[in-house]
């Protein structure tokens, strides 16, 4: 059983007709939403949040970690990128795993 995840996120561009929850992300340019993944190294998907694109993506890449206590205790290391330093950083350290 693989002990190791990662995390990412991208940003999803959404049609002109829907305006529901569309912010742009300043960084990418892009008006729509963003997806965050947690899969484990052999691509198996953990846990997946969608959300508007105007949100921090450290502090919303928490919510990835609340099914993660549903596939025992497999998971020791996540692995990802400096965007979610701080907040789930945090929150993956009191999970008792590793960043």
């Amino acid at each position: 059983m693989p002990s190791l995840g990662l995390v990412d996120f991208q940003s999803i561009k959404l049609m002109p007709a829907c305006h529901i929850g569309r912010w742009l992300d300043g960084n990418k340019k892009v008006n729509g939403r963003k997806r965050h993944i947690l899969v484990d190294v052999l691509g198996r998907i953990y846990d997946c949040h969608i959300h508007s694109v105007n949100l921090h993506d450290s502090p919303q890449g928490c919510n990835l970690l609340n099914r993660c206590f549903d596939f025992g205790d497999r998971l020791e290391t996540i692995m990802g990128d400096k965007t979610y330093c701080g907040t789930f950083v945090d929150a993956v350290e009191d999970c008792g795993m590793e960043f």
